[in-house]
């Protein structure tokens, strides 16, 4: 567990804790103060492959262990999905609806991989759950590549639909502001479509100018762990020749592309994500910053990401000024509980400065774990 008083560190502060006249902690983008001032693409995020795809809902051929909220809550900002028209059958499944029946009918939207009788949940409910993580969350940025079978205009409706629109980034996709502007903005969310965006302004076509990749389809574990094969792997697919963003795509499937859970620890282990993504940097000159894998949970992938952002969680400044931030009028007995020495235990504090303390102190925690 990551706790507040070992936090890496780089600036000085002085002063009182959130919400307090005096200095307060700069706060973090996407869980790091240090990635603030990044862009989207210069920052490193945690991606999963047929993001919707979950034994946790009972899918078949599952490429995910949790559901997409569950994942959130464990650090993935970048989901891969796919979306089909569909017609709910009585016995609880759903029949897939031809694209260009479903968009004359008005048929429901769903998230599906392939065959929406394998698994299907509906799209409006399941973009519901990612606006009310991001109203909980306020100062996280994610990324949705849409493997598109319906219209934009249908997409666009279910977006609105579910109260997601009011988290679209809607500035230019070929030059990204900071994380700390599309939060000061409130748009924080990127929305890429694989093959028609149509007209609607915060939709964009994911290969045409945003994103550059690697190929996908590896058959063997050593394709994305042996040295000798990790330069292969990095090269060119789909995409320009530049783009704002790059997509590391890290999962080993079967001959007909179905997922290997049992390769998913080795090709998500730390060690093998980060090597892959220094052999990328050096066979396309920029670090991949969307790194997508299957079975997330299954390996290091968060390690992983942090360890290439070169940083670590939470609030980044001296271990002097934290403890001095933290401690300052607080009686011993509940600087003790923060777990500071003995030493650098003050009296009195308020009770409101304790429980900002506390509860920034939980907030962080736990991307330590």
């Amino acid at each position: 567990m990551l706790a507040l008083g070992t936090l890496a560190i780089s600036l000085v502060l002085v002063g009182g804790l959130p919400g307090e006249a005096d200095s307060a902690p700069p706060r973090p983008c996407n869980g790091s103060s240090d990635l603030c001032r990044k862009t989207l693409g210069q920052t490193v995020i945690a991606g999963t492959h047929n993001s919707m795809s979950a034994s946790d809902l009972g899918w078949l051929f599952p490429n995910q262990k949790l559901d997409i909220p569950s994942q959130l809550k464990k650090g993935v900002r970048a989901f891969l999905v796919d979306t089909y028209y569909g017609r709910p059958r009585t016995d609880g499944k759903v029949d897939n609806v031809p694209s260009e029946q479903g968009a004359a009918e008005g048929a429901e939207t769903y998230l599906c991989h392939s065959l929406c009788v394998w698994g299907a949940s509906p799209l409006v409910a399941e973009f519901r759950k990612v606006a009310s993580f991001l109203k909980a969350n306020p100062r996280e940025v994610l990324v949705f590549i849409n493997q598109d079978s319906i219209t934009p205009d249908d997409f666009a409706r279910s977006v609105e639909e579910s109260g997601l629109d009011r988290y679209l980034y809607r500035g230019s996709i070929e030059s990204l502001p900071s994380l700390s502007r599309m939060i000061s903005l409130n748009q924080r969310v990127v929305m890429l479509a694989e093959f028609d965006a149509g007209t609607i302004p915060w939709y964009h076509l994911a290969y045409e100018k945003a994103l550059i990749e690697t190929p996908y389809s590896f058959t063997s574990v050593a394709d994305l762990t042996a040295p000798d094969r990790l330069a292969s792997s990095c090269r060119p697919n789909r995409g320009p020749a530049t783009g704002s963003m790059f997509l590391m795509n890290n999962w080993v499937s079967t001959s007909v592309g179905l997922p290997r859970p049992a390769d998913a620890p080795l090709v998500n282990a730390r060690d093998a994500v980060v090597a892959r993504a220094r052999a990328c940097e050096g066979v396309r000159g920029r670090l991949p910053n969307l790194v997508a894998v299957d079975l997330f949970g299954s390996g290091d992938l968060i390690g992983a990401i942090w360890e290439l952002n070169e940083t670590t969680p939470g609030w980044h400044i001296s271990g002097a000024a934290l403890r001095k931030l933290a401690t300052k009028g607080c009686p011993r007995s509940r600087s003790r509980s923060l777990g500071f020495p003995a030493s650098e235990r003050k009296a009195p504090c308020s009770a409101a400065k304790r429980k900002a303390l506390l509860r920034e102190k939980a907030r962080w925690a736990r991307w330590g774990t």
